[in-house]
């Protein structure tokens, strides 16, 4: 479904909503139905098709040898394991800590006042994660309806930012969301897209051809139930706010609104950037990445006492029309709250996780810091190969540099915590207009010149590496009464996406075996020097594939030999690979051990060696 398809389906679905609503709901249970009714029939096709070979088998002797002699046996056996394996592939719990049961004694308190108050479900489990973010998620056990887990996943930054009372609100909006005293209809259509969508995230994890048939219904029908359900769903949104504002008061709803929106920008801008800054001189992770957080927040006053400048800005924002949540003003509006701050003498990650704050922080630093570490040593080594790197071209004129070089030396400032002098360089290498340069200039600008930012955001939509967080930048700068830069930003929007998708879809064709030379030395260097450190690669070759749709942006492809060839668990050692790697360009990892083993010879015989057998 295509960016303007989807729209049209959720203008259809509004008008529908307002103009004949017992219509709309009609229309919205068939689709429910229709999920439903598709997630039995699998498991009823297997059982009639295990007793159904068991019959004739056991009946008809020459049926049974029939099926042996013309090989049918072996397509009914493929069926009966495709069907089980739908069946079977479930929804894992999220990452995070899981708070037991004896631990934050005032949070656990208040869940259960909540689930009494609202009359909810049970909750399965309680989460803390590093996400700035609160939310109630339904995990499906498997396609089978039913049997659904309930868990509420706290974000500890979020937790960081907010009052005690402003948490209650946010906490009272999750809740409202699963509510069965009313809005039950609501609710289940809140559940069931949730559960459809996590179960369309697990099966593409398994790309194997045996799930084909599963994921085609899954494109088809997850587009059209969400853009159907959007309008009931934003109806949704402004239901569980008002239950917010029931439960505490439509000003602390308020409070909370505005300043979740704008820590979690000086989050992304300052604290994160900051923290990753510390890279370039410590070997391994610092041990305060959460418990920094209060004190990110207790002293930033700028964030503390917001002026009334940054919320006229955030207020005139434009949400997006994929966005179920309404924008900040028509939440205000809704609960008909003015749009105030309230004082934050205390954070909720202090109050409500007392007395256990401490110990609970100092355990999400640890698994923090055992996560990362591997990340975070490879990147101290290249972050001192890029002090000496930098020292070479600082020798230099920067007139002799060559534009490669001085976008290099750009990135090299950037990532060693010089903005300016990066965002000097990066102005420097505008006319040579490259999309990803449009893209480094914006984030260089200082967050008040808006304008400035969008023109180039305008610029960096075209570079398939930023077109998701250029669009979600600039839909958030986008004033809702801006309508012309609205329209010309709608269309550069379609227009990119389709490429985009072209581009994405061309990164799925790992049997295509006519890979193309590397001519980009940095490319090569970046990744032998990644190769070079690796655990359990014999051998490596880089070759690429040119994508027309943005001729710019090859995808790379990289042939590993293993050191323990067939009997070497490689999609371990490929998961690892992945994590520890350069996060761009866009790459993969195609084993001489593996299914796509021809596609892996063709890089090995036409590709770059990154590494050979006689290399340490």
């Amino acid at each position: 479904m295509t960016e303007e398809e989807y729209r049209k389906h959720i203008r259809r679905a509004e008008a529908e909503l307002h103009r004949h609503p017992r219509r709309y709901r009609r229309t919205l249970a068939r689709l429910l139905f229709l999920g439903d009714l598709t997630a039995w029939l699998l498991p009823i096709l297997l059982l009639g098709t295990l007793l159904g070979l068991g019959f004739l088998a056991w009946n008809h002797h020459a049926f049974w040898l029939f099926l042996l002699g013309s090989k049918l046996i072996f397509a009914l056996l493929i069926l009966v394991w495709l069907l089980f394996r739908a069946l079977l592939i479930g929804v894992t719990l999220p990452e995070g800590y899981i708070l037991d049961s004896t631990e934050a004694p005032k949070l656990q308190e208040l869940i259960r006042n909540y689930q009494h108050r609202f009359d909810t479900p049970p909750i399965y489990r309680v989460l803390l994660d590093t996400e700035f973010n609160a939310a109630v998620v339904t995990l499906p056990r498997s396609l089978l309806p039913g049997g659904e887990r309930i868990v509420l996943i706290l974000g500890i930054p979020l937790m960081a930012a907010l009052s005690p009372e402003e948490f209650r609100a946010v906490l009272a909006h999750e809740f409202g969301h699963i509510r069965q005293d009313q809005g039950r209809f609501a609710s289940r259509l809140y559940r069931t897209r949730q559960r459809w969508e996590l179960l369309d995230q697990s099966y593409a994890k398994h790309s194997d051809w045996s799930l084909w048939p599963i994921r085609r219904f899954l494109d088809f029908y997850i587009p059209r139930l969400g853009s159907y359900a959007f309008a009931l769903l934003r109806e949704h949104e402004y239901e569980a706010d008002r239950c917010a504002a029931e439960t505490t008061a439509p000003e602390t709803v308020a409070s909370a609104l505005i300043r979740t929106a704008l820590c979690s920008e000086a989050l992304e801008r300052y604290y994160w950037p900051r923290f990753y800054a510390r890279n370039a001189d410590e070997a391994r992770v610092p041990d305060d990445a959460f418990r920094g957080l209060e004190r990110f927040f207790a002293h930033q006053a700028s964030i503390s006492d917001a002026s009334s400048r940054q919320i006229t800005a955030l207020l005139r924002h434009a949400g997006h029309y994929r966005e179920i949540h309404p924008s900040t003003s028509e939440r205000l509006q809704a609960i008909q709250a003015a749009p105030r701050l309230q004082k934050r003498h205390r954070s909720a990650l202090a109050h409500w996780l007392a007395p256990d704050t401490e110990n609970i922080l100092e355990r999400c630093d640890q698994s923090f810091r055992e996560t990362l570490q591997p990340w975070w040593e490879t990147r101290y080594r290249e972050l001192q190969r890029d002090k000496k790197l930098l020292e070479d071209y600082r020798k230099r004129p920067e007139t002799d540099l060559s534009p490669e070089e001085l976008y290099h030396c750009a990135q090299l400032y950037d990532a060693l915590g010089s903005g300016a002098e990066a965002c000097r360089l990066f102005s420097q290498l505008l006319p040579h207009d490259d999309p990803e340069i449009h893209y480094q200039y914006a984030l260089c600008l200082p967050p008040d010149e808006e304008e400035k930012i969008l023109k180039h955001l305008f610029r960096a939509l075209e570079s398939p590496y930023r077109f998701e967080e250029a669009r979600e930048w600039g839909d958030g700068l986008i004033a809702s009464d801006d309508t012309a830069t609205l329209l010309s930003w709608q269309k550069a929007i379609e227009r990119e996406a389709q490429r985009h998708a072209a581009w994405t879809r061309a990164l799925d064709r790992e049997t295509d075996t006519r890979p193309s030379v590397v001519h980009a030395p940095d490319i090569i260097e970046r990744f032998r020097r990644f190769m070079e450190g690796a655990d359990g690669v014999e051998a490596a070759w880089i070759a690429c594939r040119e994508i027309p749709s943005h001729p710019r942006y090859p995808l790379y492809l990289i042939a590993v030999k293993f050191t323990g060839g067939f009997f070497q668990d490689q999609e371990a050692l490929i998961a690892e690979l992945y994590q520890t790697g350069p996060a761009e360009p866009v790459w993969t990892i195609l084993s001489l051990q593996g299914r796509f083993w021809k596609t892996a010879e063709a890089i090995r015989d036409i590709g770059v060696p990154l590494r050979l057998p006689c290399d340490p």
